[in-house]
């Protein structure tokens, strides 16, 4: 893993989890909270650890995926020259998508047989209001489609390798989980500007991060 691919890593992640994953995932924590409502600290902290973990490992098991499908490009030095140019053609569009904000983005995570099979899931994991309901919670949110997710599941595919893919989504996963709690726990006050802004500064790292991977797939596609 390159110096930038880390920093565009820990950047990304941390600042798209304040200025989009708190807004997508909102939803998960109010239901995680009634659960724990009236439980012990100990449990509750045991749940919320077990509920990400479960999150991590969805994010995991997709960028073993996806990175050994980019794993197939790896063969030909030209055919991984396109791979990235259009990985990072994709990267780009992303990145003003969650800028912009609106029907490009809308586009990219809408996803309605997927959704639809994931929110039954979710709803059947819910109603179980059990431990083992929750976690479950926890693996389906971290398959939900999310243009934040598709941009590391991009960098999965440019690894070229499962394991260099795992650990990117974990990567993810952890920084993500970390950030999203100091937000909650430290920066409550915090306006909706300021998770504007993050969010902007979180697509310009994505959009500079695709064109300097498209740079290096057009140098080798025409090496």
């Amino acid at each position: 893993m390159s110096g930038a691919e880390f920093f565009s890593i820990l950047s990304v992640a941390a600042l798209s989890s304040v200025g989009h994953c708190i807004g997508m995932c909102s939803g998960f924590a109010i239901v995680l909270a009634r659960f724990l409502s009236g439980k012990g600290k100990i449990f509750s902290a045991a749940m919320i650890a077990g509920y990400n973990l479960a999150r991590i490992c969805a994010y995991m098991l997709l960028g073993f995926i996806f990175g050994s499908l980019g794993g197939v490009f790896t063969l030909s030095l030209v055919a991984r020259g396109y791979l990235f140019f259009a990985i990072g053609v994709f990267m780009a569009v992303l990145g003003v998508a969650l800028i912009r904000r609106g029907a490009v983005l809308n586009f990219i995570e809408k996803n309605a047989f997927l959704s639809k099979i994931l929110n039954e899931k979710m709803k059947a994991a819910i109603s179980k209001n059990s431990v083992l309901g929750f976690l479950t919670l926890g693996f389906l949110n971290g398959l939900l489609p999310c243009g934040v997710v598709y941009y590391f599941l991009a960098l999965a595919v440019a690894s070229g390798s499962g394991a260099k893919g795992a650990a990117i989504a974990a990567t993810f996963g952890v920084v993500s989980f970390f950030a999203m709690s100091f937000y909650a726990l430290v920066l409550k006050a915090v306006s909706e500007k300021f998770k504007k802004h993050a969010l902007n500064l979180s697509g310009a790292a994505i959009i500079i991060y695709g064109i300097y991977l498209s740079f290096i797939g057009f140098t080798a596609s025409n090496g």
